[in-house]
């Protein structure tokens, strides 16, 4: 007895409704990459570079403060004696001291930190300078200067000294600064920068040196 024709077809490929399944289920996923992929494309539309160079440029600040130099200045006093200082004036809203990795200037530099129209500001200049007196440094005509943050308000900047917090530190180093202010997104941001411990008899140091014959 032969054989069925229908038991002699192979079945070597899908079937119509096999392929319109597949189409579907195909043009279901290509879509939902669509739609996740303009998603993604309009987030990053709206997100702005704030944070990456913010988070730049407190690196920058961490190093250059991280560097702050134990600077001993050196002044005239009554009858031409010698007068000693820790060259560090901190006050609520800006700060001088004298870096030795500084952010623009790659020499030891007289840097300030401070707080103008909205925006954390750097100033520096060079000290050892034929203009300039290393020995009690000053801001040159032409120091450069760099906006750090913009869009900012309410900066506050405090010091640690011998384990009491100050608004306001002349002539001593101090053991951690705190710079605190509010963001555009009205978010305080408290950075805390720790200060090297030598700097606590440094100018000691340098005064038994001068005095030794």
């Amino acid at each position: 007895m032969k054989p069925s024709i229908k038991k002699l077809i192979v079945k070597n490929g899908f079937t119509l409704i096999e392929i319109l399944i597949s189409l579907v289920i195909f043009s279901f996923m290509i879509g939902l990459a669509s739609y996740s992929f303009r998603f993604y494309v309009n987030i990053l539309s709206k997100t702005e570079t704030v944070y990456p160079l913010m988070s730049i440029n407190y690196s920058k600040l961490r190093d250059a403060l991280a560097s702050l130099m134990c600077y001993i200045g050196e002044k005239s006093g009554i009858g031409d004696k010698i007068y000693f200082y820790n060259y560090f004036y901190g006050y609520t809203n800006k700060l001088i001291f004298i870096s030795n990795e500084p952010i623009i200037n790659t020499q030891p530099s007289l840097c300030e930190l401070y707080y103008d129209n909205g925006s954390l500001m750097w100033k520096e200049s060079p000290i050892f300078l034929r203009k300039n007196n290393y020995k009690n440094p000053f801001f040159m005509k032409k120091s450069k200067k760099e906006v750090l943050i913009k869009n900012i308000k309410k900066l506050k900047i405090y010091y640690f000294f011998n384990n009491k917090k100050f608004k306001t530190l002349i002539e001593k180093f101090p053991e951690c600064i705190l710079i605190s202010f509010i963001n555009k997104n009205n978010k305080r941001i408290d950075w805390y920068f720790k200060i090297e411990s030598f700097c606590k008899n440094r100018r000691k140091f340098i005064e038994y040196l001068y005095h030794q014959e």
